[in-house]
C-alpha cells in the first residue's frame, strides 16, 4: 500500500480510537451534488432529512473520499449519502466499521475512456504503449483494466499516469496523453463536444456510489437510520412525481441548463435497493483493488451491508 493510503488509514483509525460518534442532539450529513446527485439537491432543497429527523441537520459539504471517510469514523457527520465506493472499502479494510444502508446512485455508462477528436485509437490493444491519465484505484481505473483484459493486456501494458478526473480531462484537452478516464459532467461535455469514447462502464462496471453510516449508529440509533432511509425514499418518490421540478433544481445546483440536466440524467439509476448484480459487482471493484495494492486486505462485502442481502 503507498504512501498516501497508509496516511488515510492511519488518520482514519486514529479518529475511530479517539473521537465517539456524535448522534442524539446534532445531525449532520455530508452534502455533495456532482456528478449529478440529484436526490441530494431535492433533499437539500425540500428538507426532507429534516422533516424525518424532527430537527434541524447540518449538511457538510466534503468533495474528498478520505475527508468524507474520516468525518464518519470521527462522528464530525452521522451519515454519507452518496459516497464513492473505492473510499468506503478501502476505510472498512484499515478497520473502520462502516456499514452500507444502500445505494444512491448508478451511473456506468457515465465513467468513459476517452480520446481526442477524430483518434485513430479504437480497440484495447491501440493503447498498448500510449499513454493513459486517470485516478488510480478507482472505478474508472478498473474500468480501464477490464477493458484492456479483453485483449489479453493489464495496466502495465499502457503508460497510466496517476491523476484525478479534471487534470486527466485538462491533459487529454492539452494533447498531453492518448486517453484519459473521465467521468460526470466533464466526460459528458467532452463526449459532447466530439471527443472519442474508447468505453463506457456499461457492462463493465457498476459505477455504484453508497449510502453510508457506522456500526454505532445502527446499533445505538437504528431510529435515526430508519428516518434517514424514510427521507430518501421520500425524495426519490417526489423526484418521480416532479421531474421537471427536480431538473430545475439540479440545473439552479450545477449551474447547468435545464437540457444539459435533461441530457444526462438518463445515464444515472438512483434506485435504493441493493440488488445481487449489485453485492457481485461490488466485490469485484474490492477484489480488484485487492489486486492493485490499494489495500492490504481484501474485505467481504457482504458483511458491510446494514442488513441481509443478497
Amino acid at each position: 500500500m503507498n504512501g498516501r493510503l497508509k496516511e488515510c488509514a492511519a488518520a482514519l483509525l486514529l479518529a475511530l480510537s479517539s473521537l465517539p460518534a456524535r448522534a442524539g442532539g446534532r445531525i449532520a450529513v455530508t452534502y455533495i451534488t456532482p456528478p449529478l446527485n440529484v436526490p441530494s439537491m431535492v433533499e437539500k432543497r425540500l428538507g426532507l432529512f429534516a422533516k424525518h429527523f424532527g430537527q434541524p441537520v447540518e449538511y457538510v459539504v466534503l468533495r474528498n473520499g478520505p475527508e468524507q471517510a474520516h468525518a464518519l469514523a470521527a462522528g464530525d457527520v452521522q451519515f454519507l449519502p452518496a459516497a464513492g465506493s473505492t473510499n468506503v472499502f478501502l476505510s472498512a479494510a484499515s478497520g473502520a466499521p462502516f456499514r452500507i444502508l444502500g445505494i444512491f446512485a448508478r451511473s456506468p455508462r457515465s465513467f468513459k475512456i476517452l480520446a481526442p477528436k477524430d483518434s485513430p485509437l479504437a480497440r484495447p490493444e491501440d493503447l498498448r504503449g500510449r499513454t493513459v491519465a486517470g485516478p488510480r484505484g478507482t472505478i474508472l481505473h478498473e474500468l480501464l483494466a477490464l477493458w484492456l483484459a479483453e485483449a489479453g493486456m493489464t495496466v502495465k501494458d499502457v503508460e497510466f499516469v496517476s491523476m484525478n478526473v479534471p487534470a486527466a480531462a485538462a491533459a487529454l484537452a492539452a494533447g498531453r496523453v492518448d486517453a484519459a478516464l473521465v467521468t460526470g459532467v466533464p466526460a459528458w461535455r467532452m463526449a459532447r463536444d466530439g471527443y472519442t469514447v474508447l468505453r463506457d462502464g456499461d457492462g463493465l462496471v457498476g459505477g455504484e456510489v453508497l449510502s453510508v453510516t457506522t456500526e454505532a449508529m445502527l446499533r445505538d440509533h437504528p431510529d435515526l437510520v430508519e428516518k434517514f432511509l424514510a427521507a430518501r425514499r421520500e425524495t426519490l418518490r417526489w423526484i418521480a412525481d416532479h421531474r421537471g421540478e427536480a431538473v430545475r433544481i439540479a440545473a439552479e445546483e450545477l449551474d447547468l441548463s435545464r437540457e444539459d440536466v435533461e441530457a444526462q440524467l438518463p445515464l444515472y439509476d438512483f434506485s435504493m435497493e441493493i440488488t445481487p448484480a449489485d453485492a457481485a459487482g461490488l466485490q469485484r471493484t474490492v477484489d480488484f483493488m485487492a489486486a492493485q495494492g490499494m489495500m492490504e486486505r481484501a474485505v467481504d462485502v457482504r458483511s458491510l451491508f446494514a442488513a441481509p442481502r443478497p
